[in-house]
């Protein structure tokens, strides 16, 4: 089990509350939405979608879960692999009564300068975003971004 350990940060928007700590140079998240599909939360030195290392994750109805790691290029939205190094350690989701929750730790930067600019006190831009089907090509029904510190 994935545990966020220590002092977390947390912020909640566009129906998605995402916890976060950061220990050396790994970021522990939590993410949940009120949604039976996937949920994601986005990372970005900059305020667009465009290039934000991508977190989904969808409890499956079988009692499995998936959770993939994307970089956004608008329309499409890649693998990280296909593209350079995946910083995903591990990952889990799952959903309980309505409620769709997942939890990872993400490498943030594995050198292949796909995630400039996210530094431990550095700005990022964050979308938090959630649909409502299990399928990660599906558009989201919300998605906000949102400004902070890790």
């Amino acid at each position: 089990m994935i545990a966020i350990a220590g002092a977390f940060a947390s912020v909640t928007a566009g129906g998605v509350t995402f916890d976060w700590s950061v220990e050396e140079g790994v970021l522990t998240g939590r993410a949940s939405a009120r949604a039976e599909g996937w949920v994601c939360v986005g990372f970005n030195a900059r305020p667009q979608l465009a290039g934000s290392v991508l977190v989904l994750g969808a409890a499956r109805p079988d009692g499995t879960s998936a959770v993939v790691e994307h970089i956004a290029r608008p329309p499409r939205h890649p693998d990280r692999g296909e593209l350079g190094t995946p910083g995903l350690l591990e990952a889990t989701a799952t959903e309980v009564d309505g409620t769709t929750t997942v939890v990872f730790r993400l490498r943030l930067d594995t050198g292949d300068g796909l995630a400039e600019g996210l530094e431990v006190g550095a700005f990022a831009h964050l979308t938090l975003a959630w649909s409502r089907s299990d399928d990660f090509d599906h558009h989201s029904a919300e998605r906000v971004l949102v400004p902070v510190v890790l």
